[in-house]
């Protein structure tokens, strides 16, 4: 599309993270050059450990910055969308587009990863990983969502409480908007995002679209592509119906080749029941096997369009890069399309960003004169 960019958004919604330096470049993308992007507020390792000895670290405050003009305009509006998956890396730029008021911030709370780690090597060559720092967003608030102490231990370890309401702290944005510490990031917005039924988690953490999407490409080795690559759906109601018989007899099995998703708990108990003298009660344990075969027979048909959604999407990511296949579902993204429908609302969404208008933001004058710097051809 020819003319300025109206609305740029950025989705981070399952984004665990990753380096530290890819968030400081897609934040710098949004930011103006010089512009307090986060710090790192702890330790530093400075020597391995030797011969038994142990490790050496020193204090180490960091502040990354940005290094160079943005490269989206300052007048195209932004909206990250956020939810619970959303962690560390990814949560370092949203943070920084909110403390600076350069975007609204959509969906759910973030996930709270606010802590800085590093490996070290141990004698017998292998690793440890320590906490030696935390992050800090640009407003000075740490979004880590738990807190290990070593004065609570449970069974030798420290034990981890979720930081409690009573103990956070606010902070303000540059234009004076209050926002929370501890917790991870809290959208300006909140969007509900769609809720995952139990059969999806469970296949979904056992990798199952994938792992039958490997099995459907290798049985279209010769129109695999074609179909991909054409407007109609892959999962048709017969590949739905073959994904489910495979399902309960393939990979919802776990390690140990159990046939159902909470067969090896069943199995287990069976076991224990008989070695106890309790194998009266096993009659009443194969019932409870029924059952669970029941309801997980109802969730394959109530939860069908999601599971086909999910399979569609595993199948022709086999063949064509993600983005392309999530654009094809972007009209089925309810938080997608409430996010899009509020940045076209200009009163709206200048208001989240700035409710008291008076307040000047240094950070956007900024942007605007780089970006047209930047920007502008020599002549």
């Amino acid at each position: 599309q020819k003319g300025p960019l109206g609305t740029f958004v950025l989705d981070l919604r399952g984004n665990t993270g990753g380096l530290l330096s890819s968030a400081i470049e897609v934040a710098n993308f949004f930011l103006p050059k010089g512009t307090t992007l986060l710090s790192t507020k702890g330790n530093s390792i400075v020597r391995q450990p030797v011969n038994g000895n142990t490790v050496e670290t020193e204090e180490r405050d960091e502040v990354y910055v940005a290094q160079r003009p943005p490269l989206i305009s300052p007048n195209t509006k932004v909206v990250v969308l956020v939810n619970g998956e959303t962690a560390s890396a990814a949560e370092i730029v949203a943070g920084a587009i909110q403390d600076h008021d350069r975007g609204v911030v959509v969906g759910e709370r973030t996930y709270g990863k606010g802590l800085v780690q590093m490996f070290t090597k141990l004698d017998d060559e292998s690793q440890i990983k320590l906490t030696v720092a935390k992050y800090y967003t640009p407003s000075g608030r740490c979004i880590q969502n738990k807190v290990y102490r070593t004065d609570k231990e449970v069974n030798g370890r420290a034990s981890e409480q979720v930081i409690s309401q009573s103990e956070k702290k606010t902070f303000k944005t540059d234009r004076g908007r209050t926002v929370s510490d501890a917790g991870g990031i809290e959208p300006d917005l909140v969007v509900p995002g769609r809720k995952v039924g139990n059969l999806e988690q469970q296949l979904l953490g056992k990798n199952a679209f994938m792992l039958y999407a490997g099995q459907w490409e290798a049985n279209h080795a010769n129109d695999g592509l074609k179909l991909a690559k054409a407007k109609e759906r892959v999962v048709t109601d017969a590949v739905y119906e073959d994904f489910m018989a495979w399902a309960k007899t393939n990979l919802a099995r776990g390690d140990k080749g159990d046939k159902e998703p909470f067969s090896g708990a069943f199995d287990s108990m069976e076991k224990t029941l008989k070695e106890s003298g309790y194998g009266g009660a096993v009659d009443q344990l194969t019932a409870l096997r029924m059952r669970m075969t029941e309801i997980i027979d109802s969730e394959f048909k109530s939860d069908k369009d999601q599971l086909k959604k999910q399979l569609e999407l595993a199948i022709r990511s086999r063949y064509v890069p993600r983005g392309e296949v999530l654009a094809a579902f972007l009209d089925e993204d309810q938080q997608l399309q409430q996010a899009t429908r509020f940045s076209m609302e200009e009163s709206r969404y200048a208001k989240s960003l700035f409710p008291e208008p008076g307040i000047p933001s240094p950070v956007l004058s900024s942007a605007a004169q780089e970006f047209q710097s930047y920007h502008t051809p020599s002549k």
